[in-house]
């Protein structure tokens, strides 16, 4: 570990930011606490928070990137409007957490990938969401840059990623929503 500054505790590394290498047990735990973490009344209310922003429209098709254990994707599937919803993650345990975790015949489906480099055409989605993985992603911006490649034209990105390593850390929430390629 290295220490910055004048700081004396170590710095730690992320772990989610190389999750895929992680060994599995280790990976299983931390599925475990993404489920806890998403049952949290205060990490809900969050979520309810912006989802009633978000103007899905019909047949919305629904991207989550860093989806863990899919806990935010089985929310976005309910939402008004939602045909589909595309969940991924690097991580080959969490994904099958989140496929254990789906309902038979939901509209929700989970892949393996790295959100910095994303398989789908241009304008494949209409609403890409980023739900607090942002700021675990190394080069957060090819990221950004492959949400609006995927994104339909003049339709939303949705992130709730604000911390000291996030590309704008001083704006709201919404500000990445509200963000629109013209």
């Amino acid at each position: 570990m290295r220490r910055v500054g004048r700081c004396k505790a170590p710095l730690v590394a992320d772990v989610y930011a190389t999750i895929a290498e992680v060994d599995v047990a280790t990976q299983e735990r931390l599925a475990g606490i993404l489920e806890l973490r998403a049952a949290d009344p205060q990490q809900r209310a969050m979520l309810d928070a912006y989802l009633s922003e978000i103007e899905f429209g019909p047949s919305a098709r629904v991207l989550e990137i860093g989806c863990g254990t899919g806990s935010i994707a089985r929310v976005l599937s309910r939402q008004p409007g939602v045909a589909q919803v595309v969940g991924i993650d690097p991580s080959p345990v969490f994904i099958a957490k989140a496929r254990e975790l789906s309902a038979a015949g939901d509209i929700v489906e989970f892949e393996e990938g790295d959100g910095r480099s994303l398989r789908f055409a241009d304008e494949d989605f209409d609403v890409v969401v980023v739900h607090t993985s942002l700021c675990h992603i190394p080069q957060p911006e090819q990221v950004l840059t492959e949400t609006f490649r995927v994104l339909r034209s003049a339709r939303w990105p949705c992130s709730t990623a604000i911390t000291p390593r996030s590309p704008w850390p001083s704006e709201s929430p919404t500000h990445y929503k509200r963000a629109s390629r013209r």
